[in-house]
């Protein structure tokens, strides 16, 4: 059973490749610079194609590994002047908590670095032919000890930026400290006896006692002064053993005597690399907007909304939305065809979900649901149209059961009271499955919801007829058609002729009817809920349940607070949009509230739209390569179906400079681009249902506020400081 560094049973073969591939680039048997193909290391390691992908990939998103294109992977190369730089700034760091323990420091502190220092006296000194397990006992006690010189500080952003440095000071200590030994291995003698003296000095105990008892006495300029030497050591050896001095040939017995004494010496100098190990992998695509898009975004949605609500000739805008252009016709309705087609691909991925892998990047199931569906096709439906139509699952199969002599309208009918709160409720669920479940990636777990709810709803049709289940229960089929309302075609049928039409965003609401109240439920449903997922990781809502962000325990930790927040995310959008609106008409001299909100509900959709684009982007960006390789190999069996099995995903070139400046203006485009529209569109709806320029104006004021907050709310969840 393959395991992580610290002896716990990995839950998957990509987290088992992830780790045995970190720890040797960290001991560095992986040398810096090695290349690192996949080909090889399958039979180094005995792992398959898609988890030594997504572990180099993780890698990459360390910086322990780089990528280049045509070239693959390899190993990131160290350097002095790197070195140089993660010490710097390990000084800075450290020695700001080692103030301020010194500082705040307690009689339990003193205890605890007196029982650190105690244990760490009673290791033997790494010394030529000590057993593997007294080096390990040697490294974790010298850990211990400078934790607990640290551990009255209370600086939570500094023990994180600590780890961070560490665990990249940790490789390049191991391999610069190594370079005498190899250099003695190859015979060359200068320079290595005044290496290893370096060496002895910064793992001696009685440097470590005199820290000791200079932070116990207090004597803050004497433990910073002593400090600032322990981490020039590594420097120094670097220096004396002159990398570019080493020779060939030699004593190569006595030198790889010690070439584990000095690699056991870079790990002693790492100290944390374990507590840096924990928190490196954590958020590796985290991209954050800019501070100053988040704040300019917001002065411009205010800017453009008071510009549309003055200047905007809403009859002009009438007779430009009204404008389509017909492309071509389209002779044949194969939509029973293609989601037959669409019904057997997901019931591959069910039997993927339950038979392939468990790791939710390398099984095609999270992928396709997760990714390729709630985010593809979501943007896709409110750019190009209700593509969901000829994709659901249900639609074919049903027609295969009305020519075989069901009843099309099925055998009961749904009562028209219950509107659309069923499709309300099965939304909320799904919600919650996909915010607050404790593994809604989980294959298994997954492909068990997938195939549960297909039935329910396929039973649904049967009994209740499509038409009238897809328009009140089936959440998707409703949430598509509504997002379809924005895009630029349209399908017009006439008789038996079927032509595709182009219009601008937003033509297909023109004479669309109000909806209900549950109908407009359920559209804010759907945006709260997207916006919870936002607000859920955000340093705020941690801190306000009481999480701290940089240690968070899991979703079972918050199972209660996240369905808390999930509901009053809702309840608070809910009753923000109904207020504006009714005030709204108060100014306008509109009695109808319901009815006036059911119509303007259809200018949010735009929000709602560009939103989840902007908050779904870099994990799509990343996730729909993963998708694109577990396709090619959905059981793990070492298939390459469509020839991406080897597909090298590019996490790192998210995270590059020019591809985040694209990256950050796309969502921060999104955003003002989509408050615009829906400013533009409410304030036409509102013409239209009160047939006055002036009173559609008085009624969009209250409204436009919301929109605004709601914008500027949005940028700041994607600038946010993330964790979870």
């Amino acid at each position: 059973m393959h395991q992580t560094v610290d002896g716990a049973e990995p839950q998957t073969k990509t987290e088992a490749a992830y780790h045995q591939l970190r720890r040797d680039i960290l001991a560095t048997r992986l040398m810096p610079g090695a290349p690192l193909r996949i080909a090889a290391l399958r039979k180094t390691y005995g792992f398959g194609w898609t988890p030594l992908r997504e572990a180099l990939s993780r890698l990459e998103a360390e910086r322990l590994v780089t990528a280049e294109s045509n070239r693959g992977f390899s190993v990131a190369p160290v350097s002095r002047g790197e070195l140089e730089d993660l010490s710097k700034a390990r000084l800075a760091v450290e020695t700001t908590l080692l103030e301020e323990s010194i500082r705040k420091g307690d009689a339990d502190w003193e205890a605890a670095v007196v029982t650190a220092h105690y244990r760490l006296s009673r290791c033997q000194i790494p010394a030529e032919g000590l057993s593997d397990d007294a080096l390990h006992d040697w490294v974790e006690k010298h850990q211990a000890f400078h934790e607990a010189l640290l551990s009255a500080a209370d600086a939570t952003w500094l023990r994180h930026f600590y780890a961070q440095i560490w665990g990249q000071l940790c490789r390049h200590h191991i391999f610069l400290t190594v370079t005498p030994t190899l250099r003695a291995a190859a015979g060359a003698e200068d320079g290595h006896e005044a290496a290893i003296a370096a060496l002895d000095a910064a793992m001696s105990l009685d440097q470590h006692t005199q820290l000791m008892e200079f932070a116990l006495d207090r004597n803050l300029e004497g433990a910073l002064a002593l400090m600032k030497e322990h981490v020039g050591l590594t420097v120094d050896v670097f220096t004396l053993a002159d990398l570019d001095g080493a020779g060939g040939g030699g004593r190569r017995n006595q030198g790889m005597k010690t070439v584990a004494r000095s690699a056991l010496a870079g790990a002693a100098l790492c100290s944390s690399a374990g507590v840096a190990w924990a928190h490196a992998s954590e958020r590796g695509y985290v991209l954050l907007l800019p501070t100053d898009y988040y704040l300019f975004g917001g002065m411009l949605a205010v800017a453009l909304s008071f510009l549309v609500l003055v200047f905007l000739p809403v009859r002009g805008g009438e007779r430009l939305l009204a404008r389509r252009i017909s492309l071509f016709p389209m002779p044949l309705d194969g939509r029973a065809v293609t989601s037959t087609v669409s019904f057997v691909i997901l019931a591959g991925l069910v039997f993927a979900g339950f038979s392939g892998s468990r790791d939710p990047l390398s099984n095609p199931l999270p992928l396709v649901i997760w990714t390729l569906l709630w985010v593809g096709v979501t943007v896709l439906q409110g750019v190009l149209g209700n593509l969901w139509a000829w994709i659901n699952p249900w639609y074919g199969p049903w027609r295969l059961l009305v020519q075989s002599g069901f009843p099309e309208g099925g055998f009961w009918r749904l009562p028209e009271a219950l509107g659309r709160w069923p499709a309300f409720l099965t939304l909320s669920g799904f919600a919650w499955f996909e915010l607050v479940y404790l593994a809604p990636a989980d294959p298994e777990r997954l492909a068990i919801a997938v195939s549960l709810y297909w039935g329910f709803t396929f039973a649904g049709m049967i009994l209740f007829g499509h038409e009238a289940w897809s328009r009140r229960v089936e959440f998707l089929t409703i949430f598509f058609d509504m997002l379809s309302r924005l895009s630029f075609l349209a399908l017009s049928e006439r008789g038996r002729r079927r032509r595709l039409l182009l219009g601008l965003p937003g033509h297909k609401l023109d004479g669309a009817m109000a909806l209900s109240l549950s109908g407009t439920a359920f559209l804010l449903l759907a945006l709260s809920s997207v916006s919870f997922d936002g607000l859920k990781h955000t340093f705020f809502w941690l801190d306000l349940i009481g999480i701290n962000p940089l240690e968070f325990p899991g979703r079972s930790a918050v199972v209660g607070a996240s369905s808390l927040g999930l509901v009053a995310m809702f309840g608070l959008l809910f009753s923000g949009f109904m207020g504006a609106v009714w005030l709204g008409c108060r100014l306008a001299g509109e009695e109808d509230v319901v009815g006036t909100a059911g119509h303007l509900a259809w200018s949010i959709i735009p929000i709602a739209l560009a939103y989840h684009f902007s908050h779904y982007l870099v994990s799509f960006t990343i996730n729909s390569q993963y998708a694109l390789a577990a396709l090619s190999d959905p059981l793990m069996r070492g298939w390459n179906l469509f020839g991406t099995a080897g597909l090298h995903v590019q996490a790192g070139a998210t995270l590059g400079a020019q591809s985040a400046w694209i990256i950050w203006n796309a969502q921060a485009i999104a955003i003002i681009g989509g408050h615009v529209l829906a400013v533009v569109l409410s304030h036409l709806i509102a013409y239209r249902h009160l047939g006055s320029a002036k009173r559609a104006t008085m009624s969009q004021i209250p409204l436009a506020v919301l929109m605004v907050g709601y914008t500027v709310f949005g940028l700041w969840l994607l600038s946010a400081p993330t964790a979870g």
